[in-house]
């Protein structure tokens, strides 16, 4: 008998290792397959992403924002060519709240798009601080402004600009919580007051509850993601179900330093590039940007703080992929099995402490 038990006991633990080295290689195993077997269709677009390297703590009012835009219309000036579709501009490039109400009149606006008179073809996606003007408060993050009457907005936004009167914008969805969103502003509603004596919101920025996709005229369509969105694959794969071909990043990485949080940062726009099989174009402020092919490859790279622009020709894709139809699957799944086992373990140390109990 003791034999027998021995014997079972080292086929269990057999059959266990065999499980967990199965759990490790098969999936290992199935990614390199699709990595070395996945082919890219060819269907191109010439785009530039540029790198102004301005230093992030000088270029909010020390450096005359005119001054920023030249910087970055000659940068890509210096990196076009003629069949150029699309120009990246990274995150907060224009710092000067534009009035959203007024963005084709607003100079910057208007010096970009004498830039793209000569693209004709081409199309500038840049990051702008923008505001709206309220009657009344119409948003959670609006604040009230005692001597114009009027509530007001501020935005993190991506403003797509063309040669024609269509201008698009979207505003950062997914805001750093105490950065640029007091966390969960409904519940502190009630500091709305103290807020607005200190010139703030209890809300923070401004925010929109949906990704969107900037449709080019020549009918492309991209997602504009801002700096910590690209952490969200599950919210991007929403936009890319929507027709997005190719994935903008725009982010402004100079608040890192020279630190690990730069590189870690683009690691996470390969993961996105990866579950969307979409190129990920990436500018950033001061470093890295960045091309990345649908395989999650970087094909070219600029070196953290310079100033830079890179040309590349993406292809675009519109196949969606089973991560962009159906989201988190799997770590929502894995969330409800890990709640349901420590409802099982609960029970079953509930049960037998019961049954154990002195009777009254």
């Amino acid at each position: 008998i003791q034999a027998f038990r021995i014997a079972t006991s080292r086929r269990s633990r057999l059959v266990m290792s065999g499980i967990a080295a199965l759990t490790i290689a098969v999936p290992i195993t199935y990614s390199l397959s699709r990595y070395n077997n996945y082919i890219e269709v060819i269907n191109p677009s010439n785009v530039v992403v540029v790198q102004p390297n301005i230093d992030p703590y000088k270029k909010l009012g020390l450096i005359p924002t005119m001054e920023q835009v030249n910087t970055l219309t000659s940068l890509a000036d210096s990196a076009a060519k003629p069949n150029t579709e699309f120009f990246i501009f990274p995150e907060t490039a224009i710092p000067n709240y534009a009035d959203e109400d007024q963005l084709r009149t607003n100079p910057e606006f208007l010096a970009i798009q004498q830039f793209l008179a000569k693209y004709a073809n081409g199309t500038v996606i840049t990051g702008m601080e923008t505001k709206s003007w309220y009657s009344s408060e119409a948003t959670l993050s609006a604040r009230y402004i005692p001597e114009f009457k009027a509530y007001i907005d501020n935005f993190n936004s991506a403003v797509q600009i063309e040669n024609s009167a269509q201008v698009s914008t979207y505003h950062k969805s997914k805001l750093v919580p105490g950065v640029e969103k007091m966390p969960f502003p409904k519940v502190f509603a009630f500091l709305k007051p103290v807020f607005a004596q200190l010139g703030g919101s209890v809300g923070g920025w401004g925010w929109q509850a949906e990704p969107e996709v900037f449709y080019a005229q020549s009918g492309i369509g991209t997602v504009p993601v801002i700096c910590y969105e690209s952490l969200w694959g599950d919210w991007i794969g929403r936009a890319v179900t929507e027709g997005a071909q190719f994935i903008t990043i725009i982010t402004n990485d100079g608040w890192w330093g020279n630190t690990s949080g730069k590189d870690q940062h683009l690691l996470y726009a390969r993961l996105r590039a990866i579950e969307m099989r979409r190129y990920v174009v990436r500018s950033a402020n001061t470093g890295i940007s960045a091309f990345i092919d649908q395989r999650g490859d970087i094909t070219k790279k600029t070196a953290w703080w310079t100033r830079t622009a890179l040309n590349g020709n993406i292809n675009l894709n519109s196949d969606l992929t089973a991560y962009a139809r159906n989201g988190d699957v799997i770590a929502k799944v894995a969330s409800l099995g890990s709640l349901a086992f420590m409802i099982f373990l609960l029970i079953r140390i509930w049960i037998p402490r019961r049954k154990t109990s002195p009777q009254s």
